[in-house]
């Protein structure tokens, strides 16, 4: 019989999970909490007020700070984050972080596992210092990113996993037949609208996940 592990989804202030629009990181966290909830363990979830997720969700804040007008310095609520998972630290047999560079400070504070996801840039002045220092399981989401500090002993790369059946892919036919071509249509017209308006107002985005598979978890 697979052991039942308390496992601590650390999710950033920023977006809900799962995000109702743009939100890559909060996305890929609502995958994992959904999947290792189905598979029987004991999953909670750290993340903004107005999150829907399975099994148990502690409120970081009240609200996402992004879609609630927030533009200051978002490190003070990365912080009451980590002082909320380290009130709770006997609850859990192992925490995955996505706090970015916080999750360094965590790992090296808690007595049990700690796996810190990197979702953004490593190629930063700082960023070689910070991770030599760290015993976490560090973990890149591609082999480009990782690439950047090749001396670091990784604990694996693993893609961005998401799912994608509400996704369906349909012919659309041009002028003539030789034209047609399969595209992939998904059901978030909302995303749609938000991203053109993005594109159209100039304002920066992040990378999307890509579609593979949710990998490496605990069974």
């Amino acid at each position: 019989m697979t052991r039942q592990l308390r496992i601590a989804q650390v999710a950033p202030p920023m977006e809900r999970v799962p995000p109702k629009a743009y939100g890559g990181t909060e996305r890929v966290v609502f995958e994992l909490v959904k999947e290792l909830d189905r598979r029987g363990h004991e999953v909670t979830t750290f993340a903004s007020g107005d999150s829907e997720v399975p099994g148990r969700h502690v409120v970081t804040v009240p609200e996402a700070l992004r879609p609630a007008g927030y533009t200051g310095d978002s490190l003070p609520y990365f912080n009451l984050t980590l002082l909320s998972v380290l009130d709770r630290i006997d609850e859990f047999d192992l925490i995955h972080s996505h706090l970015e560079w916080v999750s360094t400070l965590l790992a090296r504070v808690v007595p049990i596992p700690v796996i810190a996801t990197f979702h953004g840039r490593l190629d930063l002045p700082w960023a070689s210092e910070t991770l030599e220092g760290t015993t976490a399981g560090l973990v890149a989401i591609s082999q480009n990113q990782a690439s950047a500090h090749p001396n670091i002993e990784w604990a694996g790369i693993v893609h961005n996993g998401l799912t994608l059946a509400h996704c369906g892919s349909r012919r659309r036919s041009g002028r003539s037949r030789r034209n047609a071509r399969t595209t992939t249509r998904c059901s978030s017209r909302r995303w749609r609208r938000r991203a053109r308006r993005s594109s159209i107002s100039g304002s920066s985005s992040r990378p999307s996940a890509t579609s593979s598979s949710p990998s490496r978890m605990p069974r």
